[in-house]
């Protein structure tokens, strides 16, 4: 049985991802739920699909993929995508998106929105108020 305690590490893993790939995160997902719970899932995987944006795409754009985290336990499965391109298109509308040098580190940005989203979902008393605790 996954429990709102497995969703939500799934769900700070991938909305706390500030840089790196679908393996690191899949890595590091695996080794915490480990040391938080004490026992393997069935699965932890983590997908990933490529999107640029920018002159010269590839070598000197933005990436704005998303990655898709997948949590399985005894057959059942949870599901989170983040998408980069989502959280860009939000983002860049915002009136401190230039301005603000921390727009990212703070309440504004979409990620941080969504996340908060995501974490009230599983479990409506509070959680997403430490949202940026160490897990």
């Amino acid at each position: 049985m996954i429990l709102p305690e497995h969703k939500e590490i799934i769900i700070r893993g991938l909305y706390g991802l500030i840089e790196g790939s679908a393996g690191s995160l899949e890595s590091m997902l695996k080794s915490n739920f480990n040391r938080r719970f004490v026992f393997i899932p069935d699965s932890i995987k983590v997908t990933q699909k490529n999107k640029f944006v920018g002159e010269n795409e590839k070598h000197e754009g933005c990436w704005i993929g998303e990655m898709t985290a997948t949590l399985i336990i005894d057959g059942e499965e949870f599901v989170v995508t983040r998408d980069w391109g989502e959280e860009h298109e939000n983002d860049k509308k915002h009136p401190d998106y230039i301005s603000d040098d921390y727009f990212f580190e703070g309440e504004k940005c979409f990620s941080y929105k969504k996340g908060n989203e995501l974490l009230e979902s599983i479990s409506p008393k509070g959680i997403a108020k430490d949202r940026l605790k160490n897990l």
